[in-house]
């Protein structure tokens, strides 16, 4: 009897084993962070690098909540690789007034500060002014939306801004109609462009604040000519043991060998993680490499397929793409994006968007397709999506109607 009940208890203890392991797999990197957290605050022979739950900026968007001019900051670090230039770019921001404007007085004197030529301080602001939001270290308001607007898409526009912007400022909607020899409808739609665009960066940020950016658990990147992948996971080992307890465990074998086993295993289920991740990120990225070489929609995969190749049972690969995120160079987009299946009937908003822009991009431009034509196309992809939803997305994206689509002459 007594046998019977410690073979049981070992089997519950198997169990609990294996349940915690699962949950690892399944947390994201910011919940497993303050798992970590609370782990290595309740085993007295772990010491946590950390006195805090970490809170990086470092190859990661994280939740905290930052200003405008850090913001601004973090990107120049990521930007700029030389530090002279780094630092050049550091002043530029810290020298932006209220509106975000950089003054050339201002130039002039960053210039003789770091001795350096007026053509490479254009470039560093050239460079800052494609950061986000858009619009940062322009002279005036003028050069701040022609910023923004791509001289081959809205000719027009480029040229109002450039020849007509002080008729636009104070609305000679005819003036404006008989010099760029348009009608109405047209200079509508352009106006309506213009005011879509941001006028003030610092508001548009805050208007968005705060800026809730999900913690990546996985990095894709180009580098030399190749897609590579990074699992985002070393802050998760930084504990090591409290040498001073470990000097007396010859002396309390029992109490100190639970707190052992305990910290064993929490570390092989982090490698375990790593591995089944890095698994995953490889499939991935072998079996959509169109999408990633060549910008091509994604395809078919479904996770009890990856399971079988990997594997793995279907629930380790869901557990494995659950509530986690994916940073491709600056945008993120859950795991659970590459994940499409061509037989659903509730495709993800990602999916449809992506055939949506594929479609769009390669459409003639003399007859761009309509949303009903968008609606049949995505139909032959097996991919069933209501009209005015399609609408709504193509909205959201900022894709104008088929009609307005149709190449402008100068």
């Amino acid at each position: 009897m007594m046998h019977q009940n410690i073979k049981m208890q070992k089997k519950m203890l198997i169990t609990q084993k294996m349940s915690l392991g699962l949950h690892i797999l399944e947390l994201p990197l910011e919940e497993l962070e303050h798992y970590l957290f609370q782990f290595v605050d309740k085993n007295p022979l772990l010491i946590h690098r950390f006195k805090t739950p970490h809170c990086s900026l470092q190859d990661n968007f994280s939740s905290c909540k930052i200003s405008f001019t850090e913001y601004l900051l973090h990107q120049a670090r990521l930007c700029f690789k030389d530090p002279k230039e780094a630092a050049i770019a550091e002043t530029i921001i810290l020298h932006l007034d209220d509106q975000q404007y950089f003054s050339p007085v201002f130039e002039k004197k960053i210039r003789q500060t770091f001795s350096i030529s007026s053509q490479k301080i254009k470039k560093i602001i050239t460079l800052l002014q494609e950061f986000d939001p858009p619009g940062i270290a322009s002279p005036n308001l003028q050069t701040r939306l022609l910023q923004q607007i791509d001289p081959l898409k809205e000719p027009l526009i480029t040229v109002l801004l450039q020849k007509y912007f002080n008729d636009f400022l104070h609305k000679r909607w005819y003036k404006l109609s008989q010099e760029l020899k348009i009608d109405f409808s047209l200079l509508r739609r352009m106006r309506d462009i213009l005011y879509s665009l941001t006028i003030h960066p610092k508001d548009f940020y805050e208007s968005s604040s705060p800026k809730q950016y999900p913690r990546a658990d996985v990095r894709i990147f180009f580098e030399k000519d190749l897609w590579n992948y990074e699992i985002l996971d070393t802050s998760l080992f930084c504990f090591w043991f409290n040498m001073d307890y470990l000097s007396h465990r010859h002396h309390h074998k029992h109490f100190f060998q639970r707190y052992i086993s305990s910290a064993c295993f929490y570390k092989q289920s982090l490698l375990k993680r790593r591995e089944i991740l890095t698994n995953l990120l490889h499939y991935i990225m072998e079996k959509q490499k169109d999408f990633f070489s060549l910008g091509a929609p994604l395809k078919p995969l479904t996770l009890k397929k990856t399971a079988q190749d990997l594997g793995y049972s279907y629930s380790t690969i869901y557990r494995a793409i659950a509530k986690k995120y994916a940073l491709i160079e600056k945008t993120f987009v859950p795991l659970s994006y590459f994940f499409p299946s061509a037989l659903t009937h509730h495709p993800h908003k990602m999916q449809v968007i992506h055939w949506m822009e594929h479609f769009i991009k390669t459409e003639d431009k003399k007859k761009p397709l309509s949303d009903k034509m968008l609606y049949k196309k995505l139909q032959e992809h097996g991919i069933e999506c209501p009209r005015r939803t399609i609408a709504k997305y193509r909205k959201q994206i900022q894709i104008f109607p088929s009609f307005q689509r149709q190449k402008i002459p100068l």
